[in-house]
């Protein structure tokens, strides 16, 4: 596959020293997802090109990027291109279970034999009879049922997708085909003459953050993967603007208040009085805390009263 320019490739995910690399089969090749945002940052449509041309040029990213993982859909050409990456893998010196998504690393806390055959064993030492045992092992089969069924990466792992990194796709087509999905015998899928390939892509990626085990096999950080998400559903923007607001509110109210305090000038005393009564009509009396404020307003300007007495 030849590239003239970065004109050629529509989007592709690659985040150096941190990023996660995902590579969808069949008809189109994508590659998307930063791992602390769940944030596009790119993504690419490929129909036309030899596999192991592409299998090569995609070896090229895992050498050059020492912290990308592969994850590939086990479709169609997925099989072929995961046999050709992991003896590209082996010959550049990789560890294709560290470099490419598999079960066994996947898997290997609950399997002995993945455990004994595969983990423990140093990679200069490992025989090429162990990537041909477990080459099926490697890519994500969506199915029917199970834990790779689609209906589980188009139920909670699409709510979830949707509601912390809806935000962050900024792609064009991956936007375009999930606007069109819509509901085909109980189920999501793409209307006729459409297709979901990017959006199968983009939901692959971010099982890989949410779901995956072990990802620090990977060279991931556990404790940073997803760190950086938010909640941008618009009821929750607007929920964060009031919170933000009320919190503002209730700041300047509290700072009033001291003020109030000290104050002995009685036309200083009745601005500070205004402004507080002010704010506090904005304020939600639910969650605020600030409760009988008027008698707190009063005890403290009777206060007020009896020092400026005394002080005579």
């Amino acid at each position: 596959m030849t590239f003239k320019s970065w004109k050629d490739v529509k989007l592709l995910d690659v985040r150096p020293g941190k990023g996660i690399t995902k590579i969808r089969t069949k008809d189109n090749w994508e590659i998307q997802i930063d791992n602390k945002t769940a944030e596009v940052l790119a993504a690419g449509t490929y129909n036309e090109t030899n596999l192991f041309d592409f299998s090569q040029w995609i070896m090229n990213w895992i050498t050059k990027y020492p912290n990308i993982t592969v994850l590939i859909e086990r479709q169609n050409s997925g099989p072929t291109i995961l046999d050709i990456l992991i003896r590209l893998c082996v010959a550049n010196d990789e560890d294709p279970f560290k470099r490419l998504f598999n079960w066994v690393v996947n898997d290997y806390t609950t399997k002995d034999n993945f455990k004994n055959d595969v983990i423990d064993v140093i990679f200069s030492k490992r025989s090429q009879s162990v990537y041909d045992k477990y080459s099926s092992q490697f890519g994500f089969r969506t199915s029917g049922g199970g834990r790779t069924a689609r209906s589980n990466l188009y139920g909670d792992v699409f709510n979830t997708a949707v509601k912390y990194s809806g935000r962050n796709i900024r792609d064009s087509v991956l936007i375009d085909q999930l606007t069109t999905l819509t509901v085909k015998s109980g189920r999501i899928d793409h209307r006729s003459g459409s297709h979901d390939d990017m959006v199968v892509s983009w939901l692959l990626a971010y099982w890989f953050l949410q779901s995956a085990s072990n990802k620090s096999f990977y060279g991931f950080k556990e404790d940073e993967v997803l760190k950086d998400v938010e909640d941008k559903t618009p009821a929750n923007i607007k929920a964060q603007y009031k919170k933000r607001s009320q919190d503002k509110l209730i700041k300047q109210i509290s700072k009033n208040m001291e003020l109030l305090k000290l104050e002995t000038n009685t036309y200083k005393i009745k601005i500070l009085t205004s402004k507080i009564i002010h704010d506090h009509k904005h304020i939600d009396k639910s969650t605020s805390g600030l409760h009988n404020l008027t008698a707190i307003i009063n005890k403290i300007r009777s206060n007020n009263f009896t020092s400026n007495r005394k002080g005579y």
